[in-house]
């Protein structure tokens, strides 16, 4: 009978060292990439710019009818942009730099503020689809600072 406790005993603790030994495995994979990356940018006068988490993810400058977003590691250029007053969205289109291939943003439904002495309205936003052929990115609690106008 005691050979049967330390066999079963052995056991459970060859089980315990094979699953801990995955474990440890596992933890070291790194963080998977962005569907939409940061850009290492800050928001600047004449320009509209989307962030998550204080990080820039893209921006469009509509006087100079440019911005960048980057979609699964590939760059796209932005060079189009339209805001419906009524619902509050914005449309943003482009291509990517390489191979021209489209990109699609929509910014729906935002609520904005424009502070006493600011130049720029400031606002929040649920949501944000960036789409590209056969691969559409939603994103959660966008921020925007519009400075379009000065």
């Amino acid at each position: 009978m005691r050979k049967i406790q330390w066999l079963t005993l052995a056991i459970f603790l060859l089980f315990c060292k094979t699953s801990f030994s995955q474990k440890g495995k596992s933890s070291k994979s790194t963080t998977p990439k962005r569907d939409v990356a940061f850009l290492s940018m800050k928001p600047q006068s004449g320009q509209i710019t989307f962030s998550q988490d204080n990080k820039t993810i893209f921006y469009f400058n509509p006087s100079e009818q440019k911005g960048k977003v980057n979609v699964l590691g590939n760059d796209y250029e932005l060079n189009e942009y339209f805001i419906d007053s009524k619902t509050k969205t914005y449309t943003i289109l482009g291509k990517q730099i390489k191979t021209g291939e489209p990109v699609s943003i929509s910014v729906p439904g935002c609520h904005f503020q424009k502070p006493k002495g600011e130049d720029c309205f400031y606002g929040s936003c649920v949501e944000a689809s960036v789409s590209i052929p056969d691969f559409t990115a939603y994103l959660k609690d966008i921020s925007i600072q519009d400075c379009s106008s000065n």
